[in-house]
Parts: structure tokens; sequence; C-alpha cells
């Protein structure tokens, strides 16, 4: 599965999307190496976002985690499953989602006469 990534955003967005299914999974680059027989260092830029999208261990992490290879601008998902993925990046992601989310209800509100 040899697919183009169109931005460093999206090569980063999958770096982080490795990163928190291996931790919610509670597994270790470690335990990775010796199950999957991938260089932990490897690992470690796969994370990080250094990357060839057209790799064999890429592709043998992603099977192994679960998680698609395919660009999120390219999956076919809703907003509200892109907004979940975007906000369990980090606590910082979290609460800016929160924020557009109040921003986008108050807009919604009629205004009140007075």
């Amino acid at each position: 599965m040899s697919k183009k990534f169109k931005s460093k955003d999206e090569i980063l967005n999958l770096a982080a999307q490795l990163r928190e299914r291996r931790v919610a999974l509670g597994i270790t680059l470690k335990d990775i190496e010796a199950s999957q027989k991938i260089n932990c260092g490897q690992l470690s830029r796969f994370e990080a976002g250094d990357f060839k999208t057209n790799s064999k261990n890429l592709q043998k992490l992603c099977n192994f985690l679960q998680i698609s290879k395919q660009p999120i601008a390219a999956q076919k998902s809703d907003l509200g499953a892109r907004l979940e993925h975007f906000a369990a990046r980090s606590p910082q992601h979290y609460a800016a989602a929160e924020e557009i989310l109040s921003a986008l209800e108050r807009l919604s509100q009629p205004e009140k006469s007075i």
C-alpha cells in the first residue's frame, strides 16, 4: 500500500496516530521491536514523522497497530471522527477542540433581546 502524502502535516498526523495508538494499547517500542522485528530506532523515527511512506516496516507497524496508512484527508470519515482524532492528540488539542465547539454553539444560539 503505497499512498502518497500531500503534506508534512499528513505525515505528522500518521506519526501521532502511531504513538497514540501504541501508548493507548500500553505497548512499548521494545515490545514492538521484539514481536515485529522492527528496529527500535526506526520505530522512534516513525513516531517522529521521519519516514518514507513506502516503507515495508511502516506498513507492518500500521497493520500491527490496526491503523490505516491512508492520509486522513483521503479517508472517508465524518467530521465528528476527525474532531475526536484531533482532540485525542494531547490535552492542549482537547482544550482547543472544546473551545471551538463552545464558540460554534454560542454562534448557533439565537440572540436574546434586552
